[in-house]
């Protein structure tokens, strides 16, 4: 593994170089080193220290004395510019002060009275989840452009992995004849294998999916530019994202911690489902991968109880199967949706936009105000979008409706009146 350093004046130095060389690869391997980091830069500058060897010889020395101070400081920083300035769930800052404080009592500083004094975030889950819809699944799926995002918000709901299970899986773990999945340990949250059960409904659609992939890589899910690794998560939240809102499902947690739809919903989705339909609830967590009490590890269910149940979870699972309509007819439904949605929504947007230059015309102090302007833009440009998705002659019907509810003739003399300005200021007219 590439070594890890870190490239900032104030880290470097003989203590993070020791730390780094006995856990940089554990780091590496679950993404925390750039988080460590960030911590410690921020720990350093309210520690009123030039350095971190500084940092840690200072409080070292005098036995971890008004500690507290630098830590309650870079908590409440990550509360409130904690990742592109915007601020962290409380959860994470709790992991970042976690990486910290593990660093700091490494080197023997004695962090318990500093953190008795802190307000740390509370522990408590904060986000709230929506139930999905099936509806809402068949159409996350049927409107995915790409094949292999189409096949993950198939297989994520129909499997209950986690996210990183899913993209970790690879071709050789799937026993098409058996009906089986193989999740393999280095991949899993608790590092122990399991089995899921594969439905035939995923099972054609995996099939199908392998037999028109142009790319050769022993990933389900590989990374387009590099086959021989998988998909990032990244790419995922990203272009689920741009879904969600494209469909108009982009709705926030009202703890505004993320979105109601996210990846973690679809393996909700499966326990309830499965579990709905009669199937016994510590076989069910047996699939999920979640850890087991003494009941679970009594539990031993033989093959007959185990394919009732695979039963019970193809018909419960189902995601398509159960509507008697083909897949075309799906999608042209979707297709309706969205060519409403891309109305309704453009409709608004040229209504906000003519109350805009309004406010522009009547209040000319705010003709150069910054936040217009950018607002403007930013309509202008969604509107673009929108044009490409609607029927140019119902185009031509939403703006004359719109044009129903603005002043025409004072726009029109407005932007004359603007021309007429930039032409005089040309020629010199005026200053």
């Amino acid at each position: 593994m590439a070594e890890v350093k870190a490239h900032d004046p104030a880290l470097q130095g003989r203590f993070l170089a020791e730390y780094l060389e006995l856990f940089g690869d554990e780091l590496r391997k679950r993404r925390r080193h750039y988080v460590l980091f960030k911590v410690l830069k921020l720990f350093v500058e309210f520690s009123g220290c030039e350095s971190l060897d500084q940092a840690i010889m200072k409080f070292k020395e005098n036995n971890g004395e008004g500690l507290h101070k630098p830590v309650q400081k870079t908590i409440n920083f990550l509360k409130k510019y904690g990742k592109k300035g915007k601020p962290l769930a409380p959860k994470t800052i709790r992991q970042y002060i976690g990486l910290l404080k593990k660093f700091l009592e490494y080197y023997d500083i004695d962090t318990s009275r500093a953190w008795r004094k802190i307000d740390q975030p509370s522990k408590t889950e904060l986000r709230h989840d929506l139930p999905l819809e099936l509806h809402e699944i068949q159409k996350l799926i049927l409107a995915t452009k790409s094949p292999r995002m189409r096949l993950l918000l198939q297989l994520l709901p129909q499997t209950g992995l986690r996210l990183n299970e899913a993209l970790q899986l690879k071709v050789a773990d799937i026993d098409f004849e058996k009906g089986w999945i193989r999740v393999r340990a280095e991949t899993t949250k608790n590092k122990k294998a399991r089995e899921v059960p594969l439905i035939p409904e995923l099972k054609d659609a995996i099939q199908s999916y392998l037999k028109n992939r142009k790319v050769d890589s022993p990933y389900l899910f590989p990374n387009e530019k590099d086959p021989s690794k998988p998909m990032r998560e990244k790419y995922v939240y990203d272009n689920l994202h741009s879904l969600l809102k494209r469909l108009g499902l982009d709705r926030r947690d009202p703890s505004g911690v993320g979105y109601l739809i996210h990846p973690h919903v679809f393996r909700k989705w499966f326990k309830t489902q499965l579990e709905g339909a009669g199937v016994n609830p510590l076989l069910v967590e047996r699939w999920m991968g979640h850890k087991r009490g003494i009941e679970a590890i009594y539990y031993l269910p033989n093959k007959e109880m185990i394919q009732e149940a695979v039963e019970k979870a193809a018909e419960a699972l189902k995601i398509f199967g159960k509507l008697g309509v083909s897949r075309e007819e799906l999608i042209e439904r979707l297709e309706r949706l969205e060519r409403r949605y891309a109305e309704d929504e453009a409709f608004n947007l040229m209504l906000l936009e003519n109350e805009i230059l309004k406010v522009m015309i009547f209040h000319p102090e705010k003709k150069n105000d910054k936040n217009l302007k950018t607002k403007l833009k930013q309509i202008r440009d969604e509107l673009k979008r929108y044009k490409s998705m609607i029927d140019p002659d119902r185009w031509n019907e939403l703006e004359e409706l719109a044009s129903t509810f603005k002043l025409p003739e004072l726009i029109h003399d407005y932007r004359q009146e603007q021309r007429r300005r930039r032409l005089r200021k040309l020629a010199g007219l005026e200053s």
